[in-house]
């Protein structure tokens, strides 16, 4: 059972096109920024917020809307998609968008809030940090100048946080919201009430507006009308009560699909009225992914492969898959076929079949661990650089002066220079101010999870992408990173290693003296250089499998976020030599982009932060040392 959930969040605009008669909003273009949250990694899990967002945006495509469909949120992601949803409805000018959020979410001093799933608030004062505030994203929409904004609140289940906290937080569900000029406000249950998960695969109020909300000719006041009936109703089938209620400060009529229209008037754009009212009255589609029920294998899960899931996409569907988290072959009932030498990686792939290797390196080993394979290297016994095919020299294709630690590897020497830095994209990127920097050496890669264990001896305990030594090491507090520093700088005498300054760390990604003024770190071609949401397959990939930038530098931009040294504070118009910012604060920068960014968010501007405490599956780190030690 979900407890303190809001399931539902709709914004959606509709303002750009009207019909002849007065009042009535007839949309063009829709767009939906669709959210579920469920595998949270410090509050109980939810079972129907992910089934909630699959069945809504099917839902949502019947009736016209792009989708833009995202699961299980940190954050950081959180706030990334809700900039790339409003970029996107200012670049394409939609004039209807809407925003669904399914997932846990609380009050605190009358405010309400969303919570990513690495929400781990220890104090009240930590939710408006780690929690995104609703009405964050009621001005966000504002901002995207759209004239009509649907806001659906589903507060479901009890308050996540602390008990210790007491009332101070407020009472259980959601504080009342006044609706701004031009908005409609639901709510799936009274303010300070608590809503039901329900005992299906969906809650009584995202059942209830599934059922509802395809019926043509139904404005949004009557359509949720019906759906807090309906909400009623299912509720009570379970012994529960549970009352719905919306306000409005709507000037126009807005229909997700209209009754059918005369020729003389618009039509609603992307649409097909007839076929939705056929399709509701002949073909009923329970779990709304394309296959009526009486064709449906699987009626009541949404998937593709005749209607049900196929969750390693291997062309086997779950139900009858033995390895449904492994891809396989329909010979072996959806299992891997034969893995002769045991390293995990199945011969049809494994480029060394008869030796036990990994398998970021396509099943071969890395003998000296210097990310160049035994296959492809040329000296398997001796740590080298791919670009010697494993031998002893400068890598990447600066020819920059390079120093290699047996523990932690490449360092790059970055020669001092002056430099542009911030940009005008971004109030945290402002303003533009000359920064001038002494000589330094920076990592060429970021740390990898070989190297964390090499130091501290074992992973991290909450490594999300663990088994590969390659890949860069996550889930690191800066606190934590500080730990590593310590324990590193006891194992050499004349050398201290530290994170770099937030200006070495820009400058650096800018290619330094080389800089050829790229968007990103290296091209402007985001998938040369980097791992992100449009390529990363929802995970980190090995260090060095990117293009590096003008340094010889690799995953400057994407892969995981970095942390720096500084104290997060805004930028100052002064010239500065090397500054090392802020003398104390609240939050550590980060830079860079990670595996789930996307290419707004991946510019080597981008500036971001965290409390030291902080961990994420897509936050890790890189180090730097300066020349004389």
């Amino acid at each position: 059972m979900r407890f303190f959930t809001l399931c539902l969040l709709f914004a959606a605009f509709a303002a750009s096109g009207q019909s002849d008669e007065p009042g009535l909003l007839v949309s063009q273009k829709r767009i939906a920024l669709v959210i579920g949250n469920g595998t949270y990694q410090h509050a109980s899990p939810l079972s129907n917020t992910i089934n909630d967002a699959d069945a809504i945006s099917s839902a949502l495509k019947s009736v016209g809307f792009d989708v833009i469909l995202v699961k299980n949120a940190t954050n950081r992601v959180l706030e990334e998609k809700v900039r790339e949803f409003t970029a996107t409805i200012e670049a394409g000018k939609y004039p209807v968008a809407l925003c669904y959020y399914s997932g846990h979410g609380l009050q605190v001093d009358g405010e309400n809030y969303l919570v990513p799933i690495d929400a781990n608030p220890q104090r009240q004062t930590d939710v408006k940090w780690e929690c995104l505030n609703a009405q964050r994203i009621i001005d966000a929409m504002e901002s995207a100048r759209a004239t009509t904004k649907i806001i659906l609140l589903d507060a479901c289940r009890n308050n996540p946080l602390p008990k210790s906290w007491g009332k101070s937080t407020g009472s259980n569900g959601l504080a009342y919201m006044n609706a701004p000029a031009g908005t409609f406000l639901g709510f799936a249950t009274s303010p300070n009430n608590i809503a039901y998960d329900g005992e299906g695969n969906n809650s009584p109020y995202t059942t209830a507006i599934l059922q509802n909300l395809q019926t043509p000719g139904l404005s949004i006041s009557d359509l949720f009308t019906r759906v807090n009936k309906t909400t009623q109703t299912l509720a009570a089938k379970e012994g529960k009560t549970q009352t719905p209620f919306f306000n409005t400060s709507l000037s126009d009529v807005f229909y997700f699909v209209p009754a059918n229209q005369d020729s003389s008037k618009p039509p609603l754009v992307g649409v097909n009225v007839a076929a939705v009212n056929q399709n509701k009255q002949e073909n009923s589609d329970s779990d709304f992914d394309g296959f009526p029920d009486d064709s449906d294998d699987c009626p009541k899960d949404y998937g593709t492969l005749r209607g049900c899931p196929d969750s390693d996409s291997d062309g086997v569907p779950d139900h009858k898959d033995n390895c449904p988290d492994e891809p396989g072959t329909t010979a072996n009932n959806g299992c891997p076929v034969r893995d002769r030498d045991g390293d995990g990686v199945v011969d049809a792939v494994d480029k060394c079949p008869d030796v036990k290797g990994s398998k970021e390196w396509q099943g071969c080993p890395d003998s000296d661990g210097d990310g160049v394979p035994d296959h492809r290297d040329d000296c398997p016994d001796k740590a080298g650089v791919a670009a010697k095919k494993g031998c002893p020299g400068v890598d990447g294709p600066s020819g920059a002066e390079t120093i290699t630690d047996t523990i932690v590897g490449t360092f790059v020497l970055v020669k001092g220079g002056s430099f542009e830095m911030g940009s005008t994209k971004h109030d945290m990127e402002k303003p533009i101010h000359r920064v001038t920097l002494s000589d330094y050496y920076i990592g060429q890669t970021e740390v990898t999870q070989r190297q964390w264990r090499a130091v501290m001896g074992s992973d991290p305990p909450q490594l999300t992408f663990p088994g590969c030594n390659q890949c860069p090491v996550e889930q690191v507090s800066w606190y934590e990173v500080a730990e590593f520093l310590q324990k590193l700088n006891n194992l050499n005498d004349d050398v201290k290693y530290r994170l770099p300054t937030e200006a070495e760390w820009e400058y650096a990604a800018r290619g330094g003296a080389r800089s050829k003024g790229y968007t990103y770190a290296g091209s402007n071609t985001l998938g040369d250089v980097a791992w992100y949401d449009g390529n990363s397959l929802n995970k980190t990939h090995p260090v060095k499998s990117k293009q590096p930038n003008e340094l010889g530098l690799y995953d400057m931009t994407g892969n995981v976020w970095e942390w720096c040294s500084d104290w997060y504070s805004s930028y100052s118009s002064d010239t500065q030599t090397n500054p090392v910012g802020a003398t104390s604060g609240f939050r550590r920068v980060d830079r860079g982009g990670s595996w789930c960014g996307y290419p707004q968010g991946s510019r080597i501007a981008v500036r971001w932060s965290y409390t030291p405490i902080d961990r994420g599956s897509d936050l890790g780190f890189r180090l730097a040392r300066s020349v004389n030690n």
